[in-house]
């Protein structure tokens, strides 16, 4: 079973729980999450910190945007969200707009083509959430590649 995240192939038919020199493939303890909304942060974390370690972004986001972020994928881009969102962050629906808008910039969101009043997910959040949300209960494989460039 394979699954491509992004740029990032993901075989899981070659990954376990150990450590493999043969393969090249370290593993590290497990990331335990304590609901799903827990579990989705800790996935964004991650995806932040890789998008900073590997240039992608300028730094990781913080603890309020991967919340947002978080909403996001669980519930869908939508007002309603927005509202939840508010609620949840304990701002106005101006500060969550202003959130969209650095998350826009680092590239997290995008505008819609055709209406630029809506924001989707980019696209490697969208395949993310799809494997995130295929798994259910499963475990998460990550695969993350770093190389020396001289």
């Amino acid at each position: 079973m394979t699954c491509i995240i992004g740029k990032y192939y993901i075989s899981l038919q070659n990954i376990t729980n150990t450590k493999h020199t043969k393969l090249g493939v370290y593993s590290t303890p497990k990331v335990v999450a304590d609901d799903e909304l827990d579990r989705l942060k800790k996935i964004i974390f991650l995806f932040s910190s890789h998008r900073k370690a590997s240039g992608e972004a300028s730094n990781i986001l913080r603890e309020k945007l991967i919340l947002l972020l978080a909403l996001y994928l669980m519930f869908g881009y939508s007002p309603a969200t927005k509202e939840k969102a508010a609620k949840i962050l304990k701002v106005k629906k101006a500060a969550i707009n202003s959130m969209n808008l650095e998350l826009r910039q680092n590239d997290y969101l995008i505008k819609d083509m055709m209406n630029t009043r809506r924001n989707h997910l980019h696209p490697d959040l969208e395949i993310l959430r799809e494997y995130v949300m295929s798994r259910d209960e499963k475990p998460l494989l990550f695969l993350f590649t770093v190389t020396h460039e001289s």
